[in-house]
C-alpha cells in the first residue's frame, strides 16, 4: 500500500494536505480538499496564498510520483505534496530544508547523518538504508499513527530512493546508546536496571498489542535522549530487525547474542512476540552483571549456548539480587516461548512495579492488571512488520515517473566533505 493513500476507498470527509512549492522551501501552506476536488480549485487557493499563478499545476508526492486529480480522493489527511507550474519534480529539493552537519554512524547496511532544519534549527537524524527491509505497508504502520509512545523514537518522515532504498528523518537523540553508558559504569545497580527495563517493557508491550514485533532488541538500539536524562527511546522498529524469512545464523554476532533459542530450533513457524521478551531478559542480565549471558567466541558457540539456554547467575550476586529481580530474569530467559513471560506480564511484574510480593501466580492484583490487556491480543502468529500485501489494486503498483529518482543526490555528494564524527557526538543507528 502506498503510504500516502487511504485504503483505496474514497473518503467523503474533508482532508488537510500540506503543499510545498517545488524547489522552494520558503513556500508552504495547508489547504483543505474534499471529494472530487479539482486542480483548478487548488491552483486558485495557491494563487491566493502565494501570490503566484499556476497556469499548469502539477502535484508530486515525496518520491516524485505525479498525482492526478483522481488520486486526490485517496490521499491521506496530512499528506505532503509538491506543487509545480508544469516543471518536473525537483529531485534535490527533498533535503534542501536541512543543513547537513556530520556523519554520525555507518553500520554497513545504513548510514546516519546529523542534520539541522534551516528554519527551526531543530536537529534531526537522517538515516539512509542501503538496502530497504520494509515495504509500503510497513511504512504506513511505522510512520503513521500506529507507533506513538514516549519510549519509541519519533520518525517525522520517510521516502524511497532509487532501488527502493529508504530515507528516514528521525528525532535526534544526543545521549548515545545504553551500551555506551553501561560501559562507563561497568554494571547498573538493580534500581537503575529496573528504571531502564521499565521504559523498554512499556514500549514493547505497547507494540505487541498493536501486533508489531521489534525483532532486534539490544542495548545499542536504546538511545538516551540526553546524557543525564535517564530517558531512553527504542529505535529501528522494522528497519533493521530479523525478518521472519531470514536466517538467524546470518545475523551479526552482536544481534546473535540477544536472539531467542526458538529461532535456532525451529520451534515456531514464524517469529513471535516472545523473541522480544527474551531479548529484554538478555538486556536486563547485561545491565545487572556487565556481561552477556551467552557470549561464545564464535557464532556457532553462541548458538549452542543459547540453544542449551543454561542461565547462570554469578554466585556473588545470589544474595545481592532481590527475589523479584531473580524471578524476572528467569521468566524472561525461559527457554520455552510458551512458558516464557509475555511483554504485558513483564510490564506488570513485581520487579518493575516495585511491589513487595513475588507470588505472581496467585496475586490477584497482578492478574487483574494484565487480564484486560491480554484480552486485547490474539494468540495468532505475529508479523514482524513485514506483512505480505495484496496486489489486487492497481494503485498499489504506482511506478516512479523518472527512471533515475535521486532525491538525495545533493546529500550523497555533500557526504564526501562531511567531517567524521567527533568524540562528543554519539552514534545513532
Amino acid at each position: 500500500m502506498d503510504p500516502i493513500f487511504e485504503d483505496y476507498v474514497s473518503a467523503s470527509n474533508n482532508k488537510d494536505i500540506k503543499i510545498q512549492r517545488n524547489g522552494d522551501s520558503n513556500l508552504c501552506c495547508t489547504i483543505t480538499i474534499r471529494k472530487n476536488t479539482k486542480f483548478s480549485e487548488i491552483s486558485q487557493s495557491l494563487q491566493q496564498k502565494w501570490d503566484a499563478y499556476f497556469n499548469r499545476l502539477r502535484l508530486f508526492n515525496q518520491e516524485g510520483v505525479e498525482i492526478t486529480e483522481d488520486d486526490l480522493d485517496y490521499v491521506k489527511n496530512g499528506t505532503v505534496l509538491f506543487a509545480s507550474e508544469g516543471e518536473e519534480f525537483d529531485e534535490i529539493f527533498q533535503q534542501a530544508e536541512y543543513e547537513l552537519l556530520q556523519d554520525i554512524g555507518d553500520r554497513g547496511f545504513s548510514k546516519v547523518l546529523l542534520g539541522r532544519h534551516k528554519k527551526t534549527g531543530e536537529k534531526v537524524a537522517i538515516k539512509i538504508m542501503k538496502q530497504s527491509s520494509t515495504n509500503a505497508q510497513d511504512d504506513d504502520v511505522i510512520f503513521g499513527d500506529a507507533l506513538k509512545h514516549d519510549s519509541i523514537v519519533k520518525i517525522y518522515d520517510a521516502f524511497y530512493l532509487q532501488n527502493f532504498q529508504m530515507v528516514y528523518i528521525m528525532e535526534y537523540l544526543e545521549g548515545g546508546d545504553l551500551q555506551q553508558y553501561l560501559q562507563t559504569k561497568g554494571k547498573f545497580e538493580e534500581s537503575e536496571a529496573r528504571h531502564y527495563l521499565k521504559q523498554l517493557a512499556s514500549a514493547i508491550s505497547y507494540c505487541h498489542q498493536k501486533k508489531i514485533i521489534h525483532g532486534d532488541l539490544k542495548l545499542e538500539k536504546l538511545l538516551l535522549t540526553s546524557k543525564d536524562s535517564g530517558v531512553i527511546k527504542c529505535i529501528c522498529f522494522g528497519i533493521s530487525g530479523l525478518s521472519s524469512n531470514g536466517n538467524p545464523e546470518n545475523a551479526d554476532a552482536g544481534s546473535l547474542r540477544y536472539m531467542a533459542p526458538e529461532l535456532f530450533k525451529g520451534m515456531d513457524k514464524g517469529v513471535s512476540p516472545q523473541v522480544d521478551v527474551w531479548s529484554m531478559g538478555v538486556i536486563l542480565y547485561k545491565m545487572l552483571f556487565g556481561t552477556l549471558p551467552f557470549n561464545g567466541n564464535t557464532k556457532r558457540e553462541i548458538i549452542t549456548q543459547i540453544s542449551e539456554a543454561r542461565l547462570m547467575i554469578p554466585t556473588d550476586f545470589n544474595t545481592k539480587l532481590s527475589r523479584n529481580c531473580q524471578d524476572c530474569l528467569q521468566r524472561t530467559l525461559e527457554p520455552d516461548p510458551k512458558k516464557r513471560i509475555t511483554s504485558i506480564e513483564l510490564q506488570n511484574h513485581p520487579f518493575l512495579t516495585n511491589e513487595n510480593t513475588l507470588n505472581t501466580n496467585t496475586n490477584s492484583t497482578y492478574k487483574s492488571k494484565i487480564q484486560t490487556q491480554l484480552q486485547q491480543i490474539e494468540n495468532d502468529e505475529y508479523p514482524i512488520v513485514n506483512q505480505e500485501q495484496s496486489t489486487s489494486n492497481n494503485k498499489q503498483n504506482l511506478q516512479f515517473t523518472k527512471q533515475n529518482l535521486q532525491s538525495l543526490r545533493q546529500l550523497i555528494q555533500v557526504q564526501k566533505n562531511i567531517p567524521q564524527q567527533s568524540a562528543s557526538i554519539q552514534k545513532q543507528s
